[in-house]
């Protein structure tokens, strides 16, 4: 019952953040709608890297040793704090850099607050193994997205800046709303920060590269071609990740407390996971595929028919990704999580250097990189698995 709650609570959170993504595209012009998809790639990867690790790092070491929570909470607020403050500066000077008006910008750039907000409850609920508090912590953010946008653009003229203070607006009041569910704790036992921080360093990459590997595609679009393209892949993506909730939810949420306690009579227990995981990815890859076409042009409209040519090659993508989960959660040891890191760097690499390669076939050039990418890291990261299980 507890995984079933889960994934309904995950695919009510996808569904919240892909219909605010809907209410954008179809209330904003193209170019704005790009705009606000090229803020959320820098604010997402930056917000990964600041959030991931702590989180990552806690919620292993609490698995591992019980009684220490109360002390490795209060290290990972404080880590949590610095992380996040750092992450906003600089998504503000990049959005500011990129062209982006200041206020605009300081308004943007608080998606770094939500999520690392969002995901601190989630992760105390993983701990609590409450499915209650992780359900509030995955459907805040997108939820009050949805009900401040519309709000704000039923009574103002829908624009970019109207978009952006209505996303300002409901980044602080998840702040609030998650600030007001997070665990208070006594006094700290005698943990040092840094050596936390420290220790957390190989998990933040390792989220930030999974977050990295969708979004940065979106910002170079921009780049190259304008913000309008960044709204195109944004679009893709969004319908990509909705799919990609579900193995996370069950692997990286549901099983992970599991994945970090397996002993070596149950190692094959992710092989078997990830064929499952992979022959349910393809069900859905072959449908989203071949109605790619007709699933944007219902949702978004006819004029982002440039992501439903990426859609219909990327959407093939998809089994790799869910081969892949199981195996990932299962590398997240302190021994193995170092070269899962560097098997997602080069996945990103190869991702990007296709994208830039393969860049005059247009959309469908777009979605082989990202097909490849993944094939890539699936691959990799079943064999880094068979070699951790010999070991």
């Amino acid at each position: 019952m507890k995984a079933i709650q889960l994934l309904i609570s995950s695919f009510g959170a996808a569904g919240a953040t892909f219909l605010l993504q809907v209410i954008l595209s179809r209330t904003l012009d193209a170019a704005s709608f790009g705009l606000i998809s090229f803020s959320n790639a820098i604010t997402i990867t930056l917000g990964a890297l600041a959030f991931s690790g702590i989180n990552s790092l806690l919620l292993r070491r609490v698995s591992r040793s019980p009684s220490e929570y109360t002390g490795y909470m209060q290290i990972a607020y404080v880590c949590l704090l610095i992380n996040t403050l750092g992450a906003y500066v600089i998504s503000m000077a990049l959005l500011y850099g990129a062209g982006i008006d200041l206020l605009q910008s300081v308004l943007l750039a608080t998606g770094v607050v939500a999520l690392s907000s969002q995901a601190i409850v989630v992760t105390q609920g993983q701990l609590k193994s409450s499915p209650l508090r992780i359900s509030f912590g995955q459907v805040v953010v997108p939820l009050s997205r949805i009900l401040l946008v519309a709000a704000i653009f039923y009574s103002l003229v829908p624009s970019f800046t109207t978009a952006a203070a209505a996303l300002g607006a409901a980044n602080i009041l998840c702040l609030v709303l998650c600030a007001a569910l997070i665990t208070r704790h006594g006094k700290a036992a005698g943990l040092k920060i840094r050596v936390f921080f420290k220790d957390s360093i190989k998990y933040s990459l390792n989220g930030a590269l999974n977050i990295a590997q969708l979004q940065i595609p979106i910002s170079l679009l921009g780049v190259i071609y304008g913000s309008t393209y960044s709204g195109y892949l944004a679009i893709c993506n969004t319908l990509l990740t909705a799919l990609y909730i579900a193995p996370n939810t069950v692997f990286n949420t549901y099983l992970i407390k599991k994945y970090h306690a397996l002993s070596n009579a149950e190692k094959s227990i992710p092989i078997k996971h990830s064929l499952y995981s992979f022959a349910v990815g393809a069900v859905f890859a072959t449908g989203l595929s071949f109605y790619s076409r007709e699933l944007i042009h219902l949702l978004f409209g006819g004029e982002y028919d440039y992501a439903a040519q990426v859609l219909q090659i990327a959407a093939l993508s998809i089994p790799f990704r869910f081969f892949a989960t199981p195996f990932g959660a299962a590398l997240l040891s302190e021994e193995w999580v170092s070269k899962k890191i560097l098997v997602a760097s080069v996945g990103m690499a190869l991702q990007v250097g296709l994208f830039v390669l393969l860049m005059q076939f247009e959309a469908k050039g777009i979605g082989a990189s990202i097909v490849a990418s993944e094939f890539f890291i699936a691959v990799s990261y079943y064999i880094l698995y068979r070699k951790s299980v010999s070991v």
